[in-house]
């Protein structure tokens, strides 16, 4: 009877172990199918709308640790430039799109009309070997052109520095020097005032005139002021329309033109203008909607005015 039961026993283990394996092997089976089979793209995700944003989020000044950014009010910082850390910007000067002020190891000084190109790197390191500051100066009516990079160097007044130059640290720039395009400034070197360089590395050209050192200041002051017209264009209420020339219809305005760019009857002006300080808050935002010359304002505004007092007087 034992060994019977035995016999059982190992038939029934072997049963178990054979339907074990079978499962294995229909696992690995229908795994390689569906590896091999083309599989449909997954669904593309879409993010609720209370998550879509559509204004960026980046900022052109940003403080880091206790160092803020010090900027003229003057001064021109695109939008989608990066001004941080210890930066100090002067007058008039402006930062262009695509450029980086890192003022995060050493200060950062930009002086008066000066401009920086697009796609500039400006930055410092912790410290020099040869015992002189390692910040970045940089004067009054500098231009430093696109795509340069500029580390911890000491650039005086007047100075002209060509696109996709590297000026590396230590490095000074004399009163009215020029640089050449694509042209590397070694560490620790010295371009004397008022000649040109150029090359990778740098070397002598000649000497410049004075016609050349008043066109440096002249074409500092040009694109000094190419920055504050784009300055005026990005602050918070647009004044493009005063460049608009204005023609006889602008000056003699007919009452169908004012009533239709209101975009409100007579009755409506009527009723919002009254003593109370909220209702004439309205009325100035309806009338600061119109977007005309300069000189055409005031009649808009004085001939709906005259209207308003007119239908008052008629309906006493």
């Amino acid at each position: 009877g034992d060994v019977y039961k035995r016999q059982e026993y190992m038939g029934i283990v072997k049963m178990k172990r054979t339907g074990f394996f079978l499962r294995n092997l229909i696992k690995a089976f229908r795994f390689q199918t569906a590896r091999t089979a083309p599989q449909a793209p997954p669904p593309p995700i879409t993010p609720p709308k209370d998550y879509i944003e559509n204004y960026t989020k980046h900022r052109a000044v940003i403080p880091l640790y206790d160092l803020f950014p010090e900027i003229s009010q003057d001064a021109f910082i695109a939008p989608n430039a990066v001004v941080a850390g210890e930066v100090y910007i002067a007058t008039k000067s402006c930062v262009m799109y695509n450029s980086v002020v890192r003022g995060d190891l050493n200060e950062i000084n930009i002086g008066n009309s000066t401009t920086i190109g697009d796609h500039c790197v400006i930055h410092t390191v912790a410290s020099l070997n040869i015992g002189i500051p390692s910040g970045v100066h940089i004067g009054d009516n500098v231009i430093v052109g696109s795509h340069c990079s500029l580390c911890s160097c000491h650039i005086e007044n007047d100075c002209y520095i060509g696109p996709g130059c590297t000026i590396l640290e230590g490095a000074r720039l004399e009163k009215g020097c020029m640089i050449g395009p694509n042209s590397v400034i070694p560490p620790g070197r010295l371009i004397p005032a008022g000649q040109v360089w150029a090359g990778n590395p740098v070397e002598y050209i000649r000497t410049m005139n004075y016609g050349e050192l008043n066109a440096n200041f002249a074409f500092s002051y040009d694109h000094s002021e190419l920055g504050i017209s784009h300055l005026f264009e990005y602050q918070y209420w647009p004044n493009a329309y005063l460049d608009k020339e204005s023609t006889q219809e602008d000056l003699h305005p007919p009452k169908e033109t004012i009533l239709s760019n209101l975009e409100v009857d007579e009755e409506e002006l009527r009723d919002m203008y009254r003593p109370q300080f909220k209702n004439c808050i309205n009325l100035l935002k309806i009338l600061s909607l119109i977007h005309i010359s300069e000189p055409t304002r005031p009649l808009y505004i004085s001939y709906a005015v005259f209207c308003l007092k007119k239908k008052k007087k008629t309906n006493q």
